[in-house]
């Protein structure tokens, strides 16, 4: 039989482009498609639901509409002078273009893109548990979703001014990682360009929020205890490496280029913080066995999770801490079988490694800041306990039953938890929006504004959200001053 090209009916000579555009688009149409089945996606979401559903204004937000359009932010200077000049650029012009809409509904749009921002970090990890790990859907479900169901995430996405620093950097930190771990090819100009793009992308994460960064260590984690193939030294070492050398490229940037350009031009860089605080400073930490008690803290936060938010008088941070040591028990371990003690002397030293690691901008200096922000990167641990924890019940259908119950536990705290806090935020804003008192101040002008702090109306507002001390102040409204709330005489056009 003739089979000459000539005889077959091909295309012209741009077939290949048509057959690679074809291909494009059918996996442009799987994707797509897989995100739209995606039921983690679909429950994040319902469960942050509140953050955008219902209209309120929180803590610092209300600087959006209190100076003047166009304006430095007012945390602008206090950034730069730590170190995090990308993230006061890329907080001032977030603010400056929220600012030109003076409407609460575009707060709930951007409260919305968060929540869009927050799936899309859900769904990195996903992915690169699904091609790392063999882990059932089921069972990576249940780790993202343990992830994220977490107060870290539900401030990240209900405080807009914690866009930048805790969602834009785990964005940029955990495809930093994704890039770094990725399969060399044989094209070596592809491998330097992937590994010069993760190290920029580790850069501007460091230099936008330090604690967010730590995220560069996701995958080495879930490697570590949740693989069946642990990584090998060199995969650990080339990761710890990587990291100190962003470190130190970030630093060497900020001060050769950054503060020399913003600091007087731009902003002047100050800061109002006491140069004797714990919570920021720069010097190298001069007592370690001081952060023992950090890492008490907040690995207490982070365990307690939905319950530091329920006023309460008992200590509970070290029953927070008992889960972190599922990750090291086998069932095995308790019949002296010397392959579990090895594995178990393995994953105790890997999982100091990894608290050590997520926690390093708390234990590298003596400033020590116990916040769900500066925690988010510890997230992850507390789900992978909470999974291997379950994963102890020898009873398949026990197990499955189990952790169903605990991902329900964790979906309902979320939604319930964030629905009635945020629903007193929407409820005192109103109150405070249609007192006549404030109205009539409000009609005064800039002269009046600074009496607002004694409305009691608006005494209600900055107290709506009083919870119990080990919260961490990120849901302590006390922070706010009379002058910020002139905000409020602004949305109401005056």
């Amino acid at each position: 039989m003739d089979c000459r090209i000539r005889d077959l009916d091909l295309p012209p000579s741009d077939g290949p482009l048509k057959i690679r555009a074809v291909s494009f688009e059918k996996k442009r149409h799987l994707f797509i498609d897989s995100l739209w089945k995606n039921r983690n996606l679909w429950i994040l979401l319902l469960a942050l639901s509140p953050s955008f559903l219902l209209t309120f204004i929180y803590h610092n937000d209300l600087s959006i509409w209190v100076e003047s359009e166009w304006s430095r932010h007012v945390e602008a200077g206090h950034l730069v002078y730590f170190a995090r000049p990308i993230g006061a650029l890329l907080l001032d012009l977030q603010t400056n273009l929220l600012r030109m809409v003076p409407e609460l509904w575009v707060l709930n749009a951007s409260r919305f893109f968060s929540a869009l921002t927050l799936l899309a970090i859900a769904w990195l990890l996903e992915k690169f548990l699904k091609e790392r790990t063999q882990l059932s859907p089921f069972e990576r479900s249940l780790v993202v979703l343990l992830t994220f169901l977490q107060p870290s995430w539900f401030l990240s996405v209900m405080w807009i001014s914690n866009y930048i620093p805790v969602l834009w950097a785990h964005l940029l930190s955990l495809s930093a990682a994704l890039l770094f771990l990725r399969p060399t090819s044989t094209s070596s100009a592809r491998n330097l360009s992937l590994k010069g793009l993760a190290l920029t992308l580790q850069v501007v994460s460091i230099l936008t929020y330090p604690p967010a960064a730590c995220a560069f260590f996701w995958p080495l984690c879930v490697l570590g205890l949740l693989a069946v193939e642990k990584p090998r030294l060199k995969v650990i070492f080339s990761q710890l490496a990587f990291f100190a050398i962003a470190g130190l490229l970030a630093l060497t940037i900020h001060h050769l280029f950054f503060k020399p350009l913003l600091c007087g031009s731009w902003v002047e860089c100050r800061t109002w913080i006491s140069q004797d605080s714990t919570e920021y400073s720069w010097k190298l930490v001069s007592d370690p066995l001081a952060k023992i008690d950090v890492l008490e803290d907040m690995f207490g936060l982070l365990g307690l999770s939905w319950l530091a938010l329920i006023p309460m008088s008992l200590n509970l941070q070290w029953f927070a801490l008992l889960p972190l040591i599922a990750p090291l028990l086998e069932r095995s371990l308790f019949s002296m079988n010397p392959s579990a003690w090895k594995s178990f002397a393995w994953k105790a030293g890997f999982l100091a490694l990894m608290v050590l690691l997520l926690n390093s901008p708390n234990l590298v200096t003596n400033g020590s800041m116990i916040l769900y922000r500066t925690a988010a990167a510890g997230t992850l641990l507390i789900a992978i306990a909470w999974f291997q924890l379950t994963g102890l019940i020898s009873s398949q259908k026990l197990k499955d039953a189990t952790r169903i119950l605990v991902a329900f536990v964790f979906v309902a705290l979320t939604f319930w938890v964030s629905w009635k806090q945020l629903g007193r935020y929407q409820m005192a804003w109103e109150k405070a929006s249609q007192d006549p008192v404030v109205l009539e101040i409000c009609s005064q002008g800039p002269e009046g504004f600074e009496r607002l702090e004694d409305v009691p109306s608006l005494f209600e507002f900055t107290n709506a959200g009083q919870l119990s001390e080990i919260n961490g102040r990120d849901f302590d409204l006390s922070v706010l001053f009379g002058g910020s709330l002139a905000a409020l005489c602004h949305l109401q056009g005056y």
